[in-house]
């Protein structure tokens, strides 16, 4: 076996949950050899004979401490076969987090530059999942690490999922109390903070000054939830 469907059986010896199979009209995860074969093959049809073989292989196509690209033959509701991708947090590490952080009735944004889109964002913090730790232990070191303050609170709001056409896991979401802003994490690109009242929120979202989903939706989530004004 190649090492990218040894790594794939591993996968699902490990995360059954990530091979659940939908009813009828969901997306199949093939798994039987004959079925990985004819998913394959139909995928190098899609792209002819001149495409490179790694566009239709199957299983654990590169993995890192951050994340997994996985390629899983499937079946379609039409019943036809094909290969999906989907990006995976790796074998042993938990979900990561998000977190809105309140200061009284506002709320404190990071401006953080993105490798992935070469701008900065005006966002809430976020982390990797770190192993042996709590998502609520990992709140409250990531509010210390990016925003140099310490949680007094801290609210569960349940899991979200980013980009569902791509990212198979979720966030754990919260919200934070915090007291202060600190010392700002400068190694990691954040170079100011800024506290918003509702209305504040309310005009950055509409010109866009705001524009990452996971700060947009938890700040949703905080609002339908009466947490923020």
């Amino acid at each position: 076996m190649n090492p990218a469907k040894t790594l794939y059986a591993r996968l699902q010896a490990e995360r059954p949950q990530a091979f659940e199979q939908p009813g009828p009209d969901g997306i199949e995860i093939m798994l039987a050899a004959e079925d990985v074969g004819a998913a394959e093959r139909a995928t190098a049809s899609w792209f002819g004979n001149e495409a490179p073989g790694q566009w239709r292989e199957t299983g654990v196509m590169y993995a890192d401490p951050y994340f997994m690209l996985v390629k899983d033959a499937v079946r379609f509701p039409d019943r036809s076969f094909g290969v999906y991708s989907r990006l995976l947090t790796p074998i042993g590490r938990p979900d990561g987090i998000a977190v809105l952080p309140l200061l009284g009735e506002d709320l404190v944004l990071i401006k953080h530059f993105r490798h992935a889109t070469r701008q900065f964002h005006w966002e809430i913090p976020r982390g990797y999942g770190e192993p042996g730790l709590s998502p609520e232990d990992t709140v409250r070191q990531e509010l210390r690490e990016e925003l140099g303050a310490v949680a007094s609170e801290v609210i569960t709001f349940g899991h979200l999922y980013s980009d569902t056409g791509l990212v198979g896991g979720g966030i754990n979401t919260f919200a934070a109390r915090i007291g202060h802003v600190g010392v700002l994490e400068a190694r990691e690109g954040i170079v100011a903070h800024k506290v918003l009242s509702s209305s504040q929120i309310n005009k950055a979202i509409a010109n866009g000054e705001i524009n990452d989903g996971i700060t947009l939706g938890l700040i949703a989530r905080a609002r339908a939830s009466g947490i923020l004004a």
